[in-house]
Parts: structure tokens; sequence; C-alpha cells
């Protein structure tokens, strides 16, 4: 009976240093879950700081995009009056061109025949420059004369 005894408490003693063995395993099982999840919750920490700088970038960049969109709506309302400028203009030129065709339509035959018969004098007279020229020349001198005569008159 001491033997059967012994033996129980061996078994005994044996069953409960296998369960302090698993306790033990599972101790450490729970310290490296609680050493994982700490790090994770450092990464966590690291992550939400990084998005935090990702949205004041990101809102930085939205500041920027909003200036830059109101200075091209300027430069959309320059260029919208500038085209209305452009178009008074080109009804103001039209206007113009309507009434230079109606004041030379008249004209048109007259304008026809010098065009056929420049040639001819340009042939009898030398070209119109030349002829042109001349005829500055003599009003020039006639002006002179004028000039000195009164000069003569006026003055004795």
């Amino acid at each position: 009976t001491q033997l059967s005894a012994a033996q129980n408490a061996a078994t005994t003693s044996v069953a409960k240093a296998s369960e302090a063995f698993v306790s033990a395993g599972n101790a450490k099982t729970s310290e490296n879950t609680a050493e994982v999840k700490a790090s994770e919750a450092s990464q966590s920490q690291i992550d939400a700081a990084s998005s935090a700088a990702q949205a004041g970038t990101s809102k930085a960049n939205a500041a920027t995009s909003e200036q830059a969109a109101a200075g091209h709506k300027a430069a959309a309302l320059a260029s919208q009056h500038a085209a209305a400028t452009s178009e008074g203009n080109a009804a103001a030129s039209a206007a113009v061109a309507s009434d230079a065709a109606a004041v030379v339509a008249p004209l048109d035959d007259e304008i026809q025949v010098i065009a056929n018969n420049i040639g001819i004098v340009e042939d009898a007279a030398g070209p119109l420059t030349e002829i042109e020229a001349a005829l500055l020349e003599m009003a020039t001198a006639y002006t002179n004369s004028q000039t000195r005569y009164v000069d003569a008159v006026a003055f004795e």
C-alpha cells in the first residue's frame, strides 16, 4: 500500500508538473500574444500619425488647387471681356467697311476706267511716280515764286 501510495503521489506529482508546464507554456503564449498586440498598437499609432500628416498635406493641396481655380476663373472672365470687346470692334469695323463700300460703289465705273487705262498713261508719260514728282516740283516752284512776288510787292 505504501508502494501504491508512492506511485499515486509520483503520478500526481507528474500530473501537477505537467499542468505547471502547460500553464507555463500558456503564460509564454499569452506573453507573446501581448507583445504582438503591443507592437500592432504601436504600428497603428504610427499609421494614424502618417494618415494625419497626409490629411494635412491633402488639405494644403486642396487650398492650393482652390487658389489656382480662382486664378483660372479670373483669367476666363478677362478672356470673355476681351472676346466681347473684339466682337464690338468687329461690328464697328463692319459698319465702317459698309460705309466705305457705300461711298466707293458709285465710283465703280470711274475706278474701272482708271484701272483699264493706267497702263496707257504709264506708257505715254512714264511711271506715275515720276509724273507726281515733276508735278510736285512745279507746284513747289510756283509757290516759291508767289512767295517772292508777295515779298517784293508787299515790302516796296
